[in-house]
């Protein structure tokens, strides 16, 4: 009877060896996914994060861009002969324009822009040269019309 094995046994042996499958195979595997699924929980967060906070920097600086355009640029170009910004004073009204775009995002933003990888200055400085055009292409649909008329 002792050599006898008991359905008992076999049950056990059986289970025993599922939970080895198991632990050596799916456990792994379970772990493994669930980390890739948390990675993109976060890296979603993390790009929806990043999208809003790039929306939030345009949107300023589309704001401080129009505003230096109406003001400071347009008096310097009044006050010339031909009408044109020097090279100099683009380059100085671009470097105080990033200045005050950073003024109104916040230093901690830029803290977390920065340690996040991106530049802060290039971003910006790509968003002044866009909005730039915006802001031209907007003119001259309003002054030239569609038809290069003037619009009422």
């Amino acid at each position: 009877m002792e050599n006898s094995i008991t359905l008992n046994q076999v049950l056990v042996n059986i289970l025993l060896g599922l939970a080895s499958v198991i632990g050596t195979t799916v456990v792994p595997y379970l772990l493994v996914m669930g980390r890739k699924w948390i990675k993109s929980k976060i890296g979603a967060e993390h790009g929806h994060a990043a999208l809003i906070t790039y929306n939030y920097i345009a949107g300023i600086t589309y704001d401080v861009v129009k505003a230096t355009q109406e003001t400071i640029v347009k008096k310097i170009k009044a006050a010339t002969d031909d009408g044109h910004l020097s090279e100099a004073e683009a380059k100085n009204i671009k470097v105080e324009t990033i200045i005050q775009v950073k003024e109104m995002i916040g230093k901690e933003a830029i803290v977390a822009i920065d340690e996040g990888g991106a530049k802060i200055d290039e971003i910006i400085s790509n968003l002044i040269e866009s909005r730039l055009k915006d802001i031209k292409s907007e003119d001259a649909i309003i002054i030239g019309g569609p038809n290069g008329t003037t619009e009422n």
